[in-house]
């Protein structure tokens, strides 16, 4: 699935092609998560969050270049479903906080103390998203071989698409952390 022109405008305007990131530009990596999750099928507005997850800022990337305070807005741009899954990435202590919320914990909300209501579905979207964005870095080597062991222990449900995609990017030692 292509990325809509109109998203595209918007991560332009919000000034995405312009904030740094590990290897480019915010906009090259999200547009390179958007890429992985297509490749892998997943649903639209999973694509769709995968290509704003980031947008508010992360417990690890900083750079905001759309403040929470808009989330309406948002919503409105990206539809509801995606736009909860970009705010639960920016809210969450992620990479670590979907797997623990999958086993009975809470997801925490990092920015205001409170628990934030995720349903199952939600959580393993969310692991989607972060191993796209994990593998389009090359990073998450701890987080995305804990996934997998997960698997196998039929803690989470994981797309074979996913699956092939981090235990061939696990075995070929590019990963790092």
């Amino acid at each position: 699935m292509k990325a809509r022109q109109s998203h595209l405008e918007f991560l332009a305007s919000a000034g995405a092609a312009q904030a740094p990131h590990v290897h480019g530009s915010l906009l090259e990596h999200l547009l390179g998560t958007h890429r992985l999750l297509s490749e892998w099928q997943c649903e639209e507005h999973v694509c769709v969050a995968g290509l704003f997850h980031s947008i508010y800022s992360t417990s690890l990337y900083t750079c905001e270049c759309v403040s929470v305070t808009r989330r309406s807005e948002m919503t409105f741009l990206i539809g509801e479903r995606a736009e909860r899954l970009a705010f639960f990435f920016c809210a969450s202590a992620r990479p670590g906080a979907f797997l623990e919320a999958l086993e009975g914990a809470s997801l925490e909300n990092r920015l205001d103390g409170t628990a934030l209501p995720v349903a199952d579905g939600d959580l393993s979207e969310l692991v989607e998203i972060e191993c796209a964005n994990l593998l389009e870095q090359g990073l998450g080597y701890t987080f995305l071989n804990k996934v997998m062991q997960d698997r196998r222990e039929g803690k989470i449900g994981l797309r074979r698409s996913i699956a092939r995609a981090v235990e061939t990017a696990l075995h070929s030692g590019v990963l790092q952390g």
